[in-house]
């Protein structure tokens, strides 16, 4: 079950996220669609997001094993 969200519900929260943490696009697209429904993220361990896991409130996939 996939639900579609159009790009224009979350690019303005994808930027903000992009501009203020050195991560890739993806992610931040990611983290945002996420933010704004309003769900649970989990990522598999990354350098580049670990420094930032509290405040994206993001949960890494080693964690819950």
């Amino acid at each position: 079950y996939f639900t579609i969200i159009p790009f224009s519900r979350v690019r303005g929260e994808v930027y903000k996220i992009k501009c203020k943490y050195p991560i890739s696009l993806a992610d931040a697209s990611s983290i945002a669609t996420a933010k704004v429904l309003g769900l649970p993220i989990l990522f598999k361990r990354e350098k580049e997001i670990e420094p930032f896991k509290k405040e994206l409130n993001v949960t890494f996939v080693d964690e819950l094993i």
